[in-house]
This record gives C-alpha cells, sequence and structure tokens, in this order.
C-alpha cells in the first residue's frame, strides 16, 4: 500500500509493508505533478497506476481550484476595493493597486492572445 504526505514542493510517496512500516519510494512534484522515484526504489506497475491516479486527481483538484477562484474574483476584487477604500495603509493600497493594474494587463494580453487565435481559425480563401 502506498501513502501520500504533503510537504510544501511535493508529496512525499511511502510503500507500507505487512509490518506496518513505511520506506519512501519517491515524491509527487507539485508544479508538475511529476513523480520522481527514489535512487534504488523499484516501484511494481500496480504501484505506478496507483501515483498516476493519485496524480490525476491532483491535476484534477487543481484545475477545480483554480475554476473556484476564477469564479470568485469579483468577489475578492469587491472586498479588495472596500479595504483600500475604507482602512488600507499607503504600502497596502500601492500594493492592492499594483494587483489590479497587473491583473488588467493579463486580461488585455490574453483577450489580444484570443483574438489573435480566433481570427487565425477563420481563413476565408
Amino acid at each position: 500500500m502506498l501513502v501520500f504526505v504533503d510537504a510544501p514542493k511535493f508529496l512525499r510517496v511511502f510503500r507500507i509493508n505487512e509490518l506496518q512500516t513505511r520506506s519512501r519510494i519517491g515524491r509527487i512534484m507539485k508544479p508538475g505533478h511529476e513523480f520522481r522515484e527514489d535512487e534504488g526504489a523499484v516501484v511494481s506497475d500496480e504501484e505506478r497506476a496507483d501515483i498516476e491516479n493519485v496524480t490525476e486527481t491532483l491535476q484534477n483538484g487543481d484545475a477545480t481550484t483554480s475554476r473556484a477562484n476564477g469564479l470568485r474574483f469579483p468577489e475578492a476584487a469587491r472586498l479588495a476595493w472596500e479595504y483600500y477604500a475604507g482602512s488600507a495603509t499607503d504600502v497596502e493600497k500601492r500594493l492592492i493597486a499594483a494587483a489590479a493594474q497587473e491583473i488588467m494587463r493579463a486580461i488585455r494580453k490574453a483577450e489580444r492572445s484570443g483574438a489573435e487565435a480566433a481570427g487565425s481559425q477563420s481563413v476565408v480563401p
């Protein structure tokens, strides 16, 4: 049986034996969900399939989190504005204003990229 233990940059992957002792066999890197086997560790096909199921689940969770964050952005923006207008310090205002400018730049860039991609797909002969 495998056990996955969270750490800041990766998940440690341990094998639990019949004596309930564990030995580390590798880790799943968080940014890309890449499994890195420890040197000398032998991973069975069944364990590899289990690791792949876990990495797929993690990727689905990340996608769901991203979607939820995106859909909650209007509320977060409103709350940030209320804080900015009501009680933010000068330093906090600078941080909030810079983040607002950066998100608008990123949105404009994404919109331009989307329009260019859509334009290249509608080629008229």
